[in-house]
């Protein structure tokens, strides 16, 4: 009873999507920013970044990396392959991407920051 109200109050202060990425994997969260930036929606994606990434990036800077990083694959698909912890509150997790030019497989760095999991870095290139 007493974790339901927690759990209550939680949503009512912070909202769903806000609780549901504290609770959030690594692996997950960078899903969840895979599949927003590939409905087109850039600037939730954006808001999936670190605090230091969005200090040396604009959003428009941020939504061109995408658009040059991808232009080499074509229209393509992503899927979350495999991570490995880089200590406690850090994150290597691979995806690959499939296009129909080509496929690969990049790394993404993820850390942990204001309680939920940020993307800090990606080499899609």
């Amino acid at each position: 009873m007493i974790a339901a109200l927690i759990a209550f109050v939680a949503v009512m202060a912070f909202g769903t999507e806000r609780i549901e990425r504290v609770f959030d994997s690594p692996e997950r969260t960078v899903g969840r920013f895979l599949t927003v930036v590939q409905d087109g929606d850039l600037r939730a994606g954006y808001d999936y970044l670190c605090a230091e990434y969005r200090r040396a990036h604009s959003e428009g800077e941020f939504a061109a990396e995408l658009r040059r990083q991808r232009e080499g694959i074509g229209p393509s698909t992503a899927a979350v392959r495999d991570s490995f912890p880089r200590g406690l509150e850090r994150f290597s997790v691979y995806v690959t991407l499939k296009g129909t030019v080509r496929s690969r497989t990049v790394e993404t760095t993820v850390i942990r920051e204001d309680w939920q999991w940020r993307i800090c870095g990606f080499d899609w290139s």
